[in-house]
């Protein structure tokens, strides 16, 4: 019982060390980043979606993944916040962190219209009633549609 209390302990270290992104995935986070900065200087006009994420006590040492539909193209930590062209339309974006399961949002964004999304720890999945310490282990996210916030909010947040 001793070697397999020992063996499940090396395989949770292993796994929590393991590095979140490899280094294609960090890549293609950074090549879309550049490519919404590209986008957004060339005009301001258009749609735009803006995401961010306060801090919170909760799930603070977890980056939130942001997805439309399946493709993922950011990691939000606390604070930070990302703001990028889409053309108008129903779309689906997801949240979440590493291993955890993803919330889905869809919206619909009209011609000419910034939406504003908050991406926060989400306190309603069941298993985190069940097992409040899994938690502190896997924080899940979920995105809520919320008013923009004005030029000082954003100022205290950082631009990913």
């Amino acid at each position: 019982m001793k070697n397999l209390s020992l063996t499940l302990s090396a395989a949770l270290s292993l796994s929590l060390c393991q590095p979140a992104f490899s280094d294609t995935t960090l890549s293609s986070f950074q090549a879309a980043a550049e490519d919404a900065q590209a986008v957004e200087s060339q005009s301001d006009l258009g749609s735009h979606m803006l995401i961010f994420r306060q801090s919170s006590l909760q799930a603070s040492l977890a980056d939130v993944r942001l997805a439309e539909d399946d493709h993922y193209f950011s990691a939000l930590g606390q604070n930070e916040y990302t703001r990028f062209a889409v053309e108008p339309g129903f779309k689906t974006f997801r949240a979440k962190a590493v291993g955890s399961v993803s919330s889905k949002m869809n919206i619909s964004v009209a011609e000419n219209e910034t939406v504003c999304v908050e991406a926060r720890p989400n306190h309603e999945d069941l298993y985190l009633l069940v097992i409040p310490f899994l938690n502190a282990l896997v924080p899940s996210f979920k995105l809520v549609e919320v008013a923009c916030p004005n030029e000082a909010e954003l100022a205290a947040l950082t631009r990913i």
